[in-house]
């Protein structure tokens, strides 16, 4: 009798345990990833620095620096924008603002993704420069997309553009 009360008791602490941990990993898998952070620099001159997770929302009342594994962003006063990780891609999607940008294909695909089309890196397999550098800006009139350094590729409602260094591309809201 005493091994079967052991047996059970067993059983019901195995079963416990066993939930605690599944309990644990859901936690831990549904916790957002960080992708990067975020450095703020007041007028006093103090800097602050924050996490950048996936699904961060983004939006501040000064120009903040970006920085995230293969890449870095300076994001202008007013901007706003969601950070979204993919795999090997950084998605942002933008809503409104200016932003520069510097990645390195190499180590990450970047894609900005806006109501008027998605732009992108030529990801890490067809990268043929070592850096990708340029600014991009939405507004109510549309979307101005300068590449200062690289190729972009740009898919509107036009079709597929390829935008090399020194180049513009605007796609204007419909």
């Amino acid at each position: 009798m005493i091994f079967t009360f052991r047996s059970k008791a067993f059983k019901l602490l195995s079963v416990f345990v066993i939930l605690m941990l599944l309990l644990v990993a859901e936690e831990a898998s549904s916790a957002s990833t960080l992708i990067g952070r975020v450095t703020l620099v007041k007028r006093d001159g103090q800097a602050y620095t924050l996490p950048v997770t996936s699904g961060t929302k983004l939006g501040y009342d000064q120009k903040v620096l970006m920085r995230v594994r293969g890449a870095s962003f300076v994001i202008e006063k007013g901007s706003e924008l969601k950070v979204l990780e993919e795999s090997e891609v950084l998605a942002l999607q933008v809503s409104k603002g200016v932003i520069h940008f510097r990645v390195k294909p190499s180590k990450r695909a970047l894609s900005f993704n806006t109501r008027e089309g998605d732009f992108r890196t030529l990801g890490i397999a067809k990268a043929s420069t070592s850096r990708v550098r340029g600014t991009i800006r939405i507004n109510r009139s549309g979307i101005e997309l300068w590449v200062n350094e690289g190729s972009m590729e740009a898919v509107t409602e036009k079709g597929i553009e390829t935008v090399e260094a020194g180049e513009k591309l605007e796609a204007l809201s419909r």
